[in-house]
């Protein structure tokens, strides 16, 4: 009987244990991990130092950089799995690298150390495709931040365009040592809508920087467009720790909103009557209008200003402030109240302030000029036959046997230019009152008999705006003067004498 042939029966089998024998054999040898050309080893990272405040992009040498081939079951292409990892490791602390990436010569991985690592030394460890590891003690440092920092802010933060900003830049140098070709790069403006501003001024920047030093500048712009406006500045200059160039930007742009143009008021004051009469209120309506497209304005005051003899309140504002957006008008009334015959102006103060800009915004009021008018009454006393002309109201009575016939017309106050005094004279003997705005017949007057009582306000010598001829005449047969604005005589008996002058009608 012959013996079987076992190593020829079991050729796949006898395969299979010398792969695993061989394996046994590797993995006993003592340092065979880094040794063992099946294992990382030789490692260099590059670079050997970053800071730990920012994400840091390095290349990682070495050999034992190892793909996985696989058959897939049925036939077909082989599959390769390029895929390694890499920590940074020391003591209570161990990250591992982010985006690891074999090059095509397998002698080369590029990484990206993640932000956030402790200050310290860290040993790097990698890992193949086979699982296989290898380190590399004291490989790389983590810095803990750049040895200078930058900030920067705005003077103002919104603005409207054509207003002035400053923006300050601080450099903040927190090494042992001094920074070497430092440079301040010009500011950088950023829009996503269209928001500008034009540099209307930069400063001059030293190459180094000191150790502890903190280097303060400004740059000097004026808004120009509206919009958003992100704005980054970088700083450069040589580590003196590690030698390298060291970049250091803003934590985060600083950030202005330009406006519209800014606030831009007019105003429109207007009176419900330029003549008032004695005791009667003046009605003031004042339009505030903001420009279209500008910004809003806050008006907290709106100060009435008046002449003597008109009492205004002291405040037209009920409630403060009232904002007034691009493109609206606001409305503000007050009262008036003429306390005595005069030619007064009417006016208002306006306060308010740019919603946007906070500065003060002003308009320029043009004033409304007026005259208080005092009323003219008329009396009959039919015993004397006379007319008697007076500016108060209850004169008549106090005068026996008089009778009041109501207002009749206005006079203009004292100054008011092309009017003179409406001369009062009294004659007992002809129980005749006589008005006249001549001195020369006023003196003629006197002359037969009449005495001077004053006058009874201003009338016009010829026609002013909204006058009206003041007739007279003369009855022979009860010497009697009468006076009136109607073109027709009261009575066949009292004939014309001409114009006395021009007055304002009642009412």
């Amino acid at each position: 009987m012959t013996s079987p042939n076992l190593g020829a029966a079991s050729m796949p089998s006898r395969h299979f244990c010398l792969t695993a024998i061989a394996a046994l054999l590797a993995s006993a040898c003592p340092g065979s991990k880094h040794n063992s050309d099946n294992f990382p080893r030789d490692l260099v990272i590059d670079p050997i130092a970053g800071y730990s405040s920012v994400s840091v992009p390095v290349t990682i040498t070495g050999a034992g950089f190892l793909v996985r081939s696989t058959e897939p079951q049925g036939g077909g292409p082989s599959i390769v799995d390029t895929s390694h990892r890499a920590w940074l490791e020391t003591k209570g602390s161990k990250r591992e690298l982010n985006d690891v990436t074999l090059s095509l010569d397998r002698r080369t991985l590029s990484a990206t150390v993640p932000p956030g690592l402790e200050a310290g030394t860290y040993d790097l460890t990698v890992e193949n495709a086979l699982g296989n590891r290898g380190t590399r003690e004291g490989a790389y440092t983590a810095i803990d931040t750049p040895p200078f920092s930058v900030t920067a802010s705005v003077d103002h933060p919104s603005v409207n365009v054509g207003q002035a900003l400053t923006l300050t830049v601080t450099v903040t140098n927190s090494g042992s040592g001094e920074i070497a070709d430092f440079t301040l790069g010009t500011p950088v403006l950023g829009s996503s809508d269209g928001g500008a501003a034009s540099l209307v001024a930069a400063p001059d920047v030293p190459s180094r920087l000191g150790a502890g030093e903190q280097l303060t500048r400004d740059w000097s712009y004026t808004a120009s467009q509206a919009g958003h406006i992100s704005i980054t500045v970088l700083a450069n200059g040589v580590d003196p720790v590690t030698g390298d160039a060291v970049v250091s930007a803003l934590a985060a742009p600083v950030e202005v909103v330009v406006h519209q143009p800014p606030a831009a008021l007019t105003s429109e004051l207007s009176a419900s009557t330029t003549t008032p009469n004695v005791g009667e209120g003046v009605t003031m309506t004042l339009h505030l209008a903001n420009a279209a497209n500008a910004a809003a304005a806050d008006v907290t005051a709106v100060t009435p200003v008046s002449s003597a003899s008109m009492v205004c309140p002291a405040a037209a504002l009920a409630s403060s402030p009232v904002r007034i957006a691009g493109g609206a008008t606001e409305t503000f009334t007050w009262t008036c109240t003429a306390t005595a015959q005069c030619n007064y102006t009417l006016s208002a103060e306006v306060s308010a302030t740019d919603v946007t800009a906070g500065t003060s915004v002003t308009t320029s009021v043009t004033g409304v000029s007026g005259m208080v008018m005092r009323i003219v009454y008329r009396w009959w006393n039919s015993t004397g036959g006379d007319h008697f002309y007076t500016l108060d109201a209850d004169s008549g009575p106090a005068a026996s046997g008089y009778v009041g016939e109501g207002p009749v017309f206005r006079m203009y106050p004292a100054g008011t230019p092309g009017t003179t005094p409406f001369l009062r004279y009294w004659s007992g003997t002809a129980s005749d009152h006589f008005y006249t705005a001549s001195a020369d017949e006023g003196a003629g007057a006197v002359g037969l008999g009449y005495t001077s009582e004053g006058d009874i306000g201003n009338i016009g010598t010829s026609p002013l705006p909204g006058s009206i001829a003041l007739q007279r005449y003369w009855n022979a047969a009860i010497s009697d003067h009468f006076y009136t604005t109607d073109s027709a005589a009261p009575d066949p008996a009292y004939q014309p004498e001409g114009i006395a002058g021009y007055v304002l009608p009642y009412p």
